[in-house]
């Protein structure tokens, strides 16, 4: 299961987790419970899911010792972790994530994602979302090789973006002081990419 919103069910998002699977890249929030019965450990993967503010247990394990369970944002559920040994979910152990955040021994965080608005259905994440950039490193990259967000939808960039003589600036925000530039521009969506204007403030480079 990748790349799916499962929200505001009556049962588990999901549930009965056997052999050979794998769950990535999902958003698993506001239901009767995240992900329930993980039956087994052999060839199972769960990673860079959000699981929060389900009314149950965020993950629920039956069988020992846990499977690959790693850089998942596991959140204001009932019980975040059900059946799994103490270290999983425990942030206060100084593991730190990709981004510097701290996790548990695995990756995982215990964070709030910062939807965009759920009283919209907008489960997309916010800017300063601890999810952006958190997820497996080893995962497939975005266009702009970083890597890839926690859940099912990523982080969407935007504004305006202003070459200056000694710095980039993107909306009412300067980086990069120095006098050489090179600006990349990436389509992350699936829509064609247009570009109706751009402008240089000055041409001291």
């Amino acid at each position: 299961v990748r790349r799916t919103v499962i929200v505001r069910n009556g049962g588990p998002g999901l549930a009965n987790i056997g052999n050979n699977s794998t769950i990535e890249n999902n958003t698993i929030a506001y239901n009767a419970a995240g992900i329930e019965n993980i039956n087994s450990n052999t060839n199972v993967l769960i990673r860079n899911n959000i699981i929060a503010n389900n009314t149950g247990n965020g993950l629920n394990l039956l069988v020992a010792p846990a499977p690959s369970v790693k850089y998942n944002c596991v959140n204001s559920n009932i019980k975040n972790w059900n059946g799994f040994a103490t270290s999983f979910g425990d942030t206060t152990l100084g593991f730190k994530n990709t981004r510097g955040i701290s996790s548990d021994p695995f990756y995982n965080l215990n964070s709030n994602p910062m939807f965009v608005n759920i009283d919209t259905n907008s489960f997309a994440l916010r800017g300063g979302s601890p999810c952006i950039g958190s997820c497996d490193t080893t995962s497939p990259k975005k266009p702009y090789n970083t890597f890839i967000d926690i859940g099912a939808r990523v982080y969407t960039y935007g504004g305006v973006i202003k070459i200056l003589a000694n710095a980039i600036v993107f909306d009412s925000t300067a980086i990069a002081y120095q006098s050489s530039k090179i600006l990349k521009v990436y389509n992350t969506g699936i829509s064609q990419l247009v570009i109706d204007n751009t402008s240089i403030d000055s041409q001291e480079f």
